[in-house]
C-alpha cells in the first residue's frame, strides 16, 4: 500500500517544515521528498517510517484518505500578516482538529 502523497505535503507543512528540512531530518535530498509529495514515487517502507517519526506521526496516518475540507474560514486579523508558511501551518492544525 501506498502512502498518500497529499498527506505527506499537508503533514509537512502542518509542522512547519520545507522540503529540504524534511530531508536532512531523513537523510534525503529535497527533490526526493518533492517526488514523493506530487506522486510521482513512493518511498521505501524504512523512508516512511523515518519520516513518520520526523514529523511525529503515526504511520497509519500517512495511508489514510485526504479529505480537502476547505469550507470554513480560519483566517482572522491577527493571523492577516502571518507569512503563507504559518498560514499553511495552522489552516493544517485546523483540518487535522476537524478530523479528531
Amino acid at each position: 500500500m501506498n502512502i498518500n502523497p497529499k498527506r505527506l505535503l499537508e503533514a509537512r507543512l502542518t509542522m512547519g517544515y520545507t522540503q529540504e528540512e524534511l530531508g536532512i531530518f531523513i537523510n534525503k535530498s529535497k527533490s526526493v521528498i518533492s517526488k514523493w509529495e506530487t506522486g510521482k514515487h513512493q518511498p521505501d517502507p524504512e523512508s516512511a517510517l523515518q519520516i513518520a517519526n520526523a514529523l511525529n506521526l503515526p504511520l497509519s496516518w500517512f495511508f489514510r484518505t485526504y479529505f480537502d475540507s476547505d469550507n470554513g474560514v480560519y483566517q482572522y486579523r491577527s493571523n492577516a500578516k502571518a507569512t503563507k508558511f504559518l498560514q499553511a501551518a495552522t489552516k493544517g492544525r485546523l483540518k487535522w482538529l476537524k478530523e479528531m
